[in-house]
């Protein structure tokens, strides 16, 4: 039996009438209505967390995972604030994500009520659209509520999809579950037409430019767009620059460009400049090629996206081509290279070429060599979640393993919910998932182990340097010997108590020789349980180990 407040239930009917199934519920009585409905039809795929905070990191790992919009709900009051954290991340990431919240009556807003607090529109610019639902009484309100459902199911997941939030009020009584089926509605869907065509402006734009770079951020795993990258780089003279959070597999990609433009003098960067910049997928991690492409004075700008909003990371945007960016590049005209001095391209594959990735066992034992140990041995074909701060930062330097998919929080850049987002990418993927993170970060996420017992295919690589890596790394962070404390939240804490408790296979390493053991465990393709490696480094140790690194390379480009 479904309940009788109509608005929910043109909720959860059109929901179904669009195939959204997944649902991810908190417990609450304000959203039992909500609740007794996605539970009364077994077309909805239920889960039920506790924690709203964890509860919004699984939903976005399950959307990352299918592609497919997963429903958020909860109870009134100030158990959809913690969805926040969650929400900016699939907003940034543009991962659809629907957050149904159930609301007092408006009358009571402010009045002292228990559970109230002002939801409409409270996650502000976090999210694409945000709803207040009617409480039906007529039919002119039985058609705003199924146009403004309708009109938020479609947002979701139109080009550059992101989280949606429609806030349900809810006046008592909330458990008459008299209603014995769902309402027919009236369903409303988007065309999308995908006929593409260059202006010709452009082309000739390309053809012009003397020095093309592509840019390319945060992006799905897409075997066809590697293949169109490496075509093109066969056509034309341009370079193609990306991270791992890039997701590519191109053999014309560079992922050691933040090392180039450290070690550059001032005539090689010069010459690195390039003339036409096009961008195309989220984040970038590097600072550094921010700076260097913002500081330029004649810099092109295209950035090429499905999305609408419109972004100027790099301060130079001149052309916003909506469009796929698949078709865009297959669009630019061919322009082989006639001179017979050195390329754009050549000069920028011998500088990469130049720059050897860090041998870990010729290193001090450190955060940077430990990384490397780790991404030797991943199997060819896995999945990793990088956590952020120092580990997004660290596997750059080496040179990208054949992954299917590389995943991390760059959205916002935060360090909380990993765990949580872990898990929910895991649990429809029988292959394992490994998860790079610091301590800070596991720390922040430990209730995501309660939710994380849930897989068996989680293969945590925890490293523990006693505190925020990263600010060791910071000039000036030593100039008061508080600072280590309360910026870089320093601590002396062994995590097997509570990975052991929450039913995880415990592994630790402490030096070179221990590491190469536990990896061969950690990394047993026949091992059936959610394992937890930790690995001890020390900053001193950390800081040394990418000094001397560096060090090594500082000729390398003269």
């Amino acid at each position: 039996m479904y309940t009788s407040k109509r608005n929910v239930l043109e909720t959860v009917a059109l929901l179904k009438a669009h195939g959204i199934n997944r649902i991810v519920l908190s417990p609450g009585s304000r959203n039992a209505p909500l609740i007794q409905c996605f539970i009364s039809d077994p077309f909805f795929d239920c889960m039920s967390i506790i924690d709203e905070r964890s509860a919004a990191y699984l939903a976005l790992g399950l959307s990352l995972e299918s592609g497919a919009p997963v429903v958020l709900c909860c109870t009134s009051g100030s158990a959809l604030l913690n969805y926040a954290p969650a929400l900016a991340e699939a907003y940034y990431q543009q991962v659809p994500l629907i957050v149904l919240t159930a609301d007092r009556s408006q009358a009571w807003i402010n009045q002292m009520d228990g559970q109230t607090l002002p939801q409409p529109g409270i996650f502000g610019p976090l999210v694409k659209l945000s709803v207040q639902l009617p409480e039906v009484m007529d039919e002119t309100s039985l058609w705003q509520c199924n146009r403004l459902v309708n009109e938020a199911i479609l947002t979701c997941q139109r080009s550059g999809k992101g989280p949606v939030h429609l806030n349900i009020p809810l006046s008592e009584p909330l458990f008459d579950f008299s209603v014995p089926t769902l309402p027919d509605v009236r369903l409303i869907l988007d065309n999308h037409p995908t006929e593409f065509t260059l202006p010709e402006a452009l082309k000739e734009r390309w053809q012009q430019a003397g020095k093309r770079l592509i840019l390319v951020g945060q992006s799905p795993s897409d075997p066809a767009l590697s293949k169109v990258l490496d075509n093109l780089s066969s056509r034309c003279d341009c370079v193609i620059l990306g991270e791992y959070l890039s997701n590519l597999d191109s053999k014309s990609l560079i992922g050691n460009f933040d090392n180039i433009l450290n070690l550059a003098n001032a005539q090689a960067s010069d010459a690195l400049q390039p003339d036409l910049l096009v961008t195309i997928g989220g984040h970038i991690v590097s600072k550094r090629i921010k700076q260097w492409l913002r500081a330029q004075s004649n810099l092109e700008h295209w950035d090429v996206s499905t999305t609408d909003r419109l972004t100027d990371t790099y301060q130079h945007l001149s052309q916003r081509i909506t469009a796929s960016p698949i078709s865009v590049l297959a669009a630019l005209p061919e322009d082989k290279p006639t001179k017979t001095t050195e390329t754009y391209a050549a000069l920028w594959d011998r500088l990469s070429a130049s720059l050897p990735a860090p041998q870990p066992k010729t290193l001090p034992f450190s955060d940077l060599s430990v990384t490397g140990s780790l991404l030797n041995l991943l199997p060819a074909g896995a999945s990793l979640l990088v956590g952020n701060s120092s580990p997004i930062r660290n596997v750059q330097y080496y040179p990208k393993p054949t992954l299917k998919a590389v995943y991390g929080n760059r959205g916002t850049n935060g360090i909380e919910g990993s765990l949580s987002l872990a898990t929910g990418l895991s649990l429809h993927n029988p292959s394992p998932l490994y998860v790079l993170l610091g301590d800070l970060s596991f720390i922040h996420d430990l209730s995501g182990l309660w939710t994380a017992q849930q897989s068996n295919n989680l293969r945590i690589f925890l490293i523990n340097n006693g505190g925020g890596g990263i600010f060791h790394h910071i000039n000036g962070l030593d100039l008061s010997p508080n600072l280590q404390s309360y910026v870089a939240a320093n601590h002396q804490q062994q995590l097997d108590a509570w990975i052991k408790a929450a039913g995880f296979d415990y592994l630790k390493a402490g030096n070179h020789e221990e590491l190469s053991a536990a990896l061969a465990a950690f990394t047993d393709p026949n091992r059936t349980t959610s394992t937890v490696l930790e690995v001890f480094t020390n900053p001193d140790a950390n800081k040394h180990a990418v000094t001397h690194y560096l060090s090594t390379l500082k000729n390398a480009l003269s």
